[in-house]
């Protein structure tokens, strides 16, 4: 019994000695971009968004095509990538109403400030808070830069979208319109 003891401990050592350099080797072969990928520091990235409807939204749900301009001018990345803005320009068709400007999940591209990019697919949801319009896409980074990271986008409406002001502009002639303050953040998954 005491000599397969004193042998597992012998094996469970030298298993060690020589994982260790192994996995040196490893962390070795990485490249700086690859090091990027697995950074512990949060991306914040502050600007605006720009939200057209055509047609405007209504109280009626019907199909919309939404054209978002989302640009970043500021972004704060302790990750040595030299990011300073991101941009994300894309469209989508949905059946929406003006009590759910959101229509559910989707995907879009980040475009960072030097030419990379970051695939983002999220869910969405929007509620009036102090008076604001807020939208908040949550979900992850699948391809790209940050790839595997979550990713949280905040919306704050300011275009006097207040819930009273939607309700009413909603059963006249429509909302073609929402912008306002957009803030980006990527973090690791914990």
């Amino acid at each position: 019994m005491l000599m397969s003891t004193l042998c597992m401990r012998i094996v469970k050592a030298t298993a060690a000695v020589l994982c260790v350099p192994l996995l040196l080797l490893g962390l070795a072969s990485l490249t700086t971009p690859a090091l990027a990928q697995i950074t512990l520091n949060p991306v914040v990235c502050n600007g605006t968004d720009l939200a057209t409807y055509s047609p405007p939204l209504i109280n009626t749900e019907q199909s919309e095509q939404i054209q978002v301009s989302e640009q970043y001018s500021k972004c704060e990345v302790l990750d040595g990538s030299g990011i300073t803005g991101a941009s994300a320009n894309y469209s989508v068709t949905r059946n929406l109403a003006c009590t759910d400007v959101t229509g559910g999940p989707g995907m879009h591209v980040i475009q960072w400030s030097d030419g990379e990019t970051s695939a983002y697919s999220y869910t969405v949801s929007d509620n009036f808070a102090a008076g604001n319009a807020v939208i908040l896409f949550s979900g992850t980074i699948t391809a790209g830069r940050y790839l595997g990271q979550t990713a949280i986008t905040t919306f704050v409406i300011s275009s006097g979208l207040s819930q009273a002001n939607a309700l009413s502009a909603c059963a006249g002639p429509g909302i073609n319109q929402l912008r306002g303050t957009a803030t980006l953040v990527i973090a690791p998954k914990l």
